[in-house]
């Protein structure tokens, strides 16, 4: 690591330690927004969860099919738009998963199934 008031120096062990000791604080408190972010989207999660129970129960009583696979690709299609800046193949994974998801809870929801 060089020494930035002399150019070509490089700067004392104590120097690298202090910037090794900042980049570490730097990742636990990158870290500690990461776990922060997956407490709100599994909470996110939770709540998509209950809403396709109820949405499936309401299907179950028009004895329509809990799978509905045109809305599930508007659904991908979607979610690719919205975070266009993210790799569309990564974000259409994640979405059928969460798709997954939660027609398995509407498949264990079902008392007859």
């Amino acid at each position: 690591m060089s020494d930035p008031e002399r150019p070509g120096v490089r700067a004392s062990v104590d120097g690298e330690r202090t910037v090794l000791d900042a980049e570490r604080a730097t990742i636990d408190r990158l870290r500690a927004r990461i776990d922060a972010l997956d407490d709100a989207l599994a909470a996110t999660l939770r709540e998509r969860a209950q809403v396709a129970r109820a949405l499936g129960r309401s299907k179950r009583a028009l004895r329509r099919a809990l799978r509905d696979e045109p809305r599930e690709a508007a659904v991908r299609a979607r979610a690719v738009a919205l975070l266009a800046d993210l790799p569309a193949d990564a974000v259409e994974a994640v979405w059928a998963t969460v798709n997954a998801l939660c027609l398995e809870v509407q498949r264990r929801d079902d008392p007859g199934g």
